[in-house]
């Protein structure tokens, strides 16, 4: 296959790489929790972790995300997005009341807040690094719609991180009988490294679906065109083609990150920069850094070009 293939298996094994690290083994994990008594919770972050990855969507992918979290221990679970620097609630898991978790989830959806000043969690988001909250119903700096709404006592959140930048956010806690504690925060920052690892490899094999689907068609093509209708002994297989006017730009491409092809790719669909940051979720500011670097390495002057470029690396050219 083209250089587009070989970037994305490239990426590909090195998220699939990082993804077992944390689903590995116990020992490996438990070198991140050091607490008596763990190896049951970290069994069941690694259990959580490996339903994940069996997901065969995005969509999948995401309804699973917040009943997962649940094998670690917790009852109930909130898997939000951020979208464009706006903490959306996405999916909610209750283990005792199913109900309850709908209405959290529409409660969350028709109060959005912005992930912004003093908010515990745009602090965590910034360090990367998950938090225990133990007085929620008194902390100034919580969200306090969803905190009452939920009647929490205490909480642990964790950031996601995709592509070395967070797109989630995953609290839990264990109403109504039991407190969390310092272990449930680094259980949870455990799954919650897996899920961005578990998202990198969906959208890895989404991509790759689309690839070895575009090739399987110029394989079709060329045996069509073959004398006879049939294969050909001395046709090389099909290759994406090469842009013979464009040198420069086509050998600038392989320059570009697999999150670039990303957004290249919506670029060439016509898609804005609000909804792209929300298909990969991004936030806007970081879809126009990558736009910028984008248009750099590729010479194009706007997105027009670099759309027209992208169109023209990606059809089929003469089996020479």
């Amino acid at each position: 296959m083209g250089r587009l293939d070989t970037a994305v298996k490239t990426s590909g094994e090195t998220s699939l790489g990082r993804l077992s690290a944390v689903v590995g083994g116990p020992a490996r994990a438990r070198s991140a929790v050091h607490e008596p008594g763990s190896d049951g919770l970290v069994a069941g972050v690694q259990d959580a972790v490996s339903q994940l990855v069996r997901a065969s969507s995005m969509n999948e992918l995401l309804g699973l995300a917040a009943e997962a979290a649940a094998r670690i221990g917790f009852t109930r679970v909130l898997l939000s997005r951020i979208d464009h620097g706006i903490w959306v609630t996405h999916t909610a898991y209750n283990e005792h009341d199913a109900d309850f978790a709908e209405q959290l989830l529409a409660f969350g959806t028709a109060h959005s807040q912005r992930l912004a000043g003093q908010l515990l969690e745009s602090e965590m988001l910034l360090s990367g690094a998950p938090i225990l909250v133990c007085d929620a119903q008194s902390h100034p700096r919580v969200f306090r719609k969803i905190v009452k709404f939920t009647r929490a006592t205490d909480y642990v959140a964790a950031p996601v991180q995709a592509w070395g930048a967070p797109v989630a956010m995953v609290h839990a806690d264990r109403y109504p009988d039991r407190s969390v504690h310092e272990l449930d925060r680094d259980l949870l920052g455990l799954y919650a490294g897996g899920l961005g690892l578990a998202i990198e490899r969906a959208q890895l094999a989404d991509r790759l679906r689309v690839i070895n689907q575009a090739s399987a068609s110029l394989g079709d093509r060329a045996c069509d065109d073959a004398p006879g209708g049939g294969p050909s002994a001395t046709q090389p297989p099909p290759r994406l083609a090469a842009v013979s006017p464009l040198p420069r730009a086509e050998r600038a491409t392989e320059r570009l990150s697999p999150r670039e092809w990303d957004v290249l790719r919506s670029i060439a669909l016509g898609k804005t920069n609000a909804q792209i940051a929300t298909a990969l979720f991004l936030t806007e500011n970081t879809v126009k850094v990558h736009v910028k670097r984008i248009l750099r390495k590729l010479g194009a002057a706007n997105r027009t070009e670099a759309a027209a470029l992208y169109h023209r690396l990606t059809r089929r050219g003469p089996c020479d």
